[in-house]
């Protein structure tokens, strides 16, 4: 039995379907990685759950900006008639691509950079945008996610992605006690 088995065996407990011909792609890196977002509480119902409380569904198309391994494409999946997922990481992307696949979720994906998105004005209903702040410099204009989704542009126009944030979230963001449920 190979070591890196009962890491794999801790995401199928997580009720993750992950395949074993995925796993043996990844490196010790995203092995890790994988199982700190795929086991113990964070189950697809624990990501459901954190959606459901910032009530992100019922919508018609959703970008997962930096949607890394997948795992809130196919939650989001799950509460919204589709999802196309883009991150800069080919690795990641097709873990997503496995991950979608093996759990029946209506999502896309594609490689690419947040600053130059591959899409049109009004491609999406809703971004949903996670952890990936801190990976760009603060001055960088992300005028591609204002565009690309018409709530995105009508709340956040001609912003930096920091402002672009804030300003979405400015007085209805959920504090960790109210997400606390989820646990």
């Amino acid at each position: 039995m190979d070591s890196e088995e009962p890491r794999l065996q801790a995401i199928h407990n997580a009720g993750w379907v992950f395949p074993l011909s995925v796993w043996d792609t990844l490196d010790t890196y995203q092995k890790s990685f994988a199982v700190s977002e795929l086991s113990g509480q964070r189950t697809l119902s624990y990501y459901k759950c954190r959606l459901e409380a910032i009530k992100f569904s019922g919508k018609s198309r959703v970008l997962d900006a930096a949607c890394g391994i997948g795992q809130w494409s196919v939650a989001l999946a799950s509460l919204n008639e589709s999802v196309e997922g883009i991150d800069l990481s080919d690795i990641r992307i097709n873990v997503a691509q496995k991950l979608a696949l093996a759990h029946s979720a209506n999502c896309t994906f594609s490689i690419g950079r947040l600053e130059e998105l591959p899409y049109g004005n009004d491609s999406f209903d809703a971004v949903f945008l996670l952890r990936c702040l801190h990976v760009h410099e603060y001055g960088t204009n992300f005028a591609g996610i204002c565009t690309s989704s018409e709530a995105w542009r009508k709340d956040v126009s001609q912003c930096q992605l920091m402002g672009m944030v804030c300003s979405s979230l400015s007085g209805q963001g959920l504090t960790e006690n109210e997400l606390s449920a989820c646990t």
